[in-house]
């Protein structure tokens, strides 16, 4: 593109300005994407999150020395890395039993328990645990919830399941009161979620 000056003595000559070469700029291939993106993001930060819901009741009279599994309950997630964290949270509708009688909720990561308070005598270990009144109070339901951060240093579908169990005799209920009424002003179902979220190390 020609360019004139203006000099003391007048109008200079055109000028001509030439673009310098740029060359072709290089194709750059990204060949995974994804794993890019969550390897730049930093600490602390949420790369994935899964969500499980169970809706249906369950039911058990196995004492915390032997809980039972709960059917239907459990969720998977794949982390990217080995030094990544999973941050779990599990939000129980209601927990209620048929009489006076004490639970616990056991958490466990591919069938190994997890999260528990720290050995004493014979009494068991559990992630979560309450106690529902007798009198006329047991058929009340109370909510329950587990949060703990794992670091599972896997790379493979991590699992998570859980077990229940109370007083051997009585009769533990998930997501339904003890007395269950069927009436519209009485009784709540309610469900049970889990939220699992890979967490950058």
């Amino acid at each position: 593109m020609p360019i004139s000056t203006i000099g003391q003595n007048g109008l200079n000559a055109p000028l001509s300005l030439t673009s310098p070469a740029l060359g072709t700029p290089s194709a750059l291939v990204l060949t995974n994407a994804t794993s890019l993106a969550k390897a730049a993001l930093p600490t602390g930060s949420v790369l994935q999150v899964v969500q499980s819901t169970k809706t249906d009741t369950f039911s058990t009279t196995n004492g915390t020395n032997n809980p039972a599994t709960i059917t239907g309950l459990s969720a998977s997630i794949t982390p990217s890395t080995t030094s990544n964290k999973v941050l779990i949270f599990v939000n129980f509708g209601q927990v209620s039993s048929n009489g006076d009688s004490t639970w616990g909720l056991f958490m466990y990561r591919n069938g190994t328990l997890i999260d528990t308070g720290n050995t004493a005598g014979v009494r068991a270990l559990g992630s979560a645990a309450g106690g529902i009144p007798g009198t006329g109070g047991t058929w009340r339901g109370n909510p329950a919830s587990i949060m703990y951060l794992d670091s599972p240093a896997s790379t493979s579908s991590v699992s998570y399941t859980f077990a229940l169990g109370g007083n051997s005799g009585n009769t533990i209920y998930l997501n339904q009161d003890g007395r269950d009424n069927n009436v519209g002003y009485d009784s709540t179902r309610t469900p049970i979620v889990i939220i699992l979220q890979e967490i950058a190390a």
